[in-house]
């Protein structure tokens, strides 16, 4: 049985696998104009490591505005493929086949960076060769502690994604074992992984046994690969390209744990029907090793019981409607140590609706249906997040929204737009946040947006070369957690060039990596080893910053 995984941190967009549906270009030019503009892309998909071609190869060409409908062509049996008739823009362009991981043009690995294609009018972009890795494969056992073999458990695989300095664990793929205790995990890019087995319990069905205060309190728990409990001293797997590692045997480890319980205040009856418990981790970087979340029931009475939990510090959130995507009412921490915890009280809250206006300054005429509000809270800016679309006439409404301190920012943006300031009721919020922990009923927001934000643009080089696909991290100077809109990522072009556009005024330091510097943002920490090969760069309101960068290097950091 196949168990897909989900992680928790991170959340990939839907990829829409139409057929290829050309922008329109003005309306006004004539068709054989619009036919002049548009550009083309030649190529061959080839193996990796033979350098012999790879037939039906799925090309999938994505502009980077994501509501764009994809391009798409199939490799020939000699690996060439055409995708013709294409808008000018930037692209990045993903290959996927059976036996082969699917990737991104010019990736060194599993989120290690692509390369970005710039095609301006009427471009021909010619023998592109496209070199598709052959997908890794981590196959093993999972035993208990008598070695007998444990079927229908959950393995989950996570590789070690750099970030600066430091390491960090990212989701990538999920399976069961078999009836003897197998498990097969395919479709791996080469990298370093990190292996989970967990049992899943389930004590949601109101039938099922469930466990007694007075029974044995140690429990199989999350075991990671030789058979530690703890994820820091878990072993990496090294995968090479093609790579089949076998006997990565796992044995399930049992632990104390404890319950926790408590009730829910301020619920009404039609309430309690439809709502669930749920326990997650505080500490951002243990969320993704929880391997599923078992949202116990709450009784009618508004009691409810977690059971089997670790000693940590969790937020219980109280959670209304459907699993699929409920709303939080209700929300507390706890902190579990060597002993049950008891009496644990979840106010529930019916929240704050929140109204707003986003208005362009100056009454520029600048679209704004579309753009998408998001609210995170300053303190967990990793759970809890409210989102919306702003309708046509620049007016949007959240509702339920729990009291907390929350930042706000705006994605997808007209070209050229910054969120400048924001007002919560009487008062401009200097760091773009609002403060709803003492809120009651309903508030007002007011967004404004300038057309005139700032780009920085350039070339990242590698002794003295172009260095196509390198990531590249704009970060404020200082880092202001309170404004995580501020940080901008691109990849370089096929030039070793970047664009970041819809800048906010203000300082910069700037880094360009070979590794993903996607989640620096949660650790800003760890650049610091980094700050002397960091370009620093001062944006003004409609500035153009013109850099160049060098790639940064493992040496750079200094030793201790």
């Amino acid at each position: 049985m196949r168990t897909p995984f989900v992680p928790v941190l991170v959340l990939p967009a839907v990829l829409a696998w139409a057929q290829p549906t050309p922008p329109a270009a003005e309306s006004a030019a004539p068709e054989t104009q619009k036919k002049e503009k548009l550009c083309r892309i030649t190529g061959r998909t080839l193996h990796a490591q033979t350098g012999e071609p790879v037939r039906k190869v799925k090309l999938i060409l994505h502009q980077m505005r994501m509501e764009s409908v994809p391009y798409s062509a199939v490799s020939d049996s000699e690996g060439r493929f055409v995708i013709d008739d294409i808008a000018p823009g930037t692209y990045y362009l993903l290959a996927e086949r059976a036996g082969y991981p699917r990737q991104a043009y010019g990736s060194r690995g599993f989120g290690y960076g692509r390369t970005v294609l710039t095609l301006t009018a009427s471009q021909e972009l010619k023998d592109l060769e496209f070199k598709v890795m052959p997908q890794g494969v981590i196959t093993g056992k999972l035993l208990d502690e008598e070695g007998e073999p444990v079927r229908e458990a959950s393995i989950n695989v996570f590789r070690q994604v750099r970030a600066g300095s430091s390491a960090r664990l990212a989701g990538v793929r999920g399976e069961s074992t078999n009836d003897v205790g197998e498990y097969r995990v395919a479709e791996l890019a080469p990298g370093r992984y990190v292996v989970q087995a967990a049992v899943e319990q389930d004590f949601s069905d109101e039938d099922a046994p469930r466990p007694k205060k007075d029974e044995s309190r140690e429990s199989y728990v999350s075991t990671f690969y030789p058979g530690v409990t703890d994820p820091a001293s878990a072993a990496a797997v090294e995968v090479g390209p093609g790579q089949e590692v076998s006997g990565i045997n796992i044995t399930l480890r049992k632990s104390r744990v404890y319950f926790v319980s408590g009730k829910v205040a301020g619920a009404t009856s039609g309430q309690l029907k439809l709502m669930n418990a749920s326990l997650t981790p505080r500490e951002s970087r243990m969320r993704p090793l929880v391997s599923s979340y078992i949202w116990p029931r709450v009784n009618p009475d508004g009691s409810f019981t977690l059971a089997n939990v670790q000693p940590g510090s969790y937020n219980i959130a109280l959670m209304l409607g459907e699993s699929g995507r409920p709303s939080v009412v209700g929300r507390t921490t706890v902190d579990v140590a060597e002993a049950d915890v008891e009496g644990v009280v979840v106010p529930v809250s019916q929240g704050v609706t929140l109204s707003g206006l986003v208005r362009v300054e100056r009454k520029e005429k600048v679209e704004v249906h579309g753009v998408r509000l998001m609210l995170r809270p300053v303190e967990d800016a990793e759970s809890f997040s409210y989102t919306t679309m702003v309708k046509e006439n620049g007016t949007f409404r959240i509702e339920g929204v729990m009291p907390d301190r929350y930042s706000v920012a705006v994605n997808d943006l007209p070209e050229g737009a910054y969120l400048k300031s924001v007002r919560f009721g009487n008062h401009e919020a200097p760091d773009k946040s609002v403060d709803l922990s003492q809120a009651q009923g309903s508030g007002s927001i007011e967004l404004v947006l300038s057309p005139n934000a700032g780009t920085v643009e350039g070339l990242v080089t590698d002794d003295g070369k172009p260095a196509p696909g390198s990531s590249v991290l704009l970060v404020p100077d200082p880092p202001q957690p309170e404004e995580p809109h501020r940080w901008k990522w691109a990849n370089t072009d096929q030039n070793g060039r970047f664009s970041i556009k819809g800048v906010d005024p203000g300082e910069y330091k700037l880094y360009a990596s070979n590794e993903s510097l996607s989640g620096a943002n949660e650790d800003p920490e760890a650049l610091m080893p980094f700050e002397e090969k960091a370009v620093k760069v001062t944006v003004a309101e409609k500035g153009r910053e013109r850099v160049e960068i060098e790639l940064l290097k493992p040496g750079d950091a200094p030793t201790p």
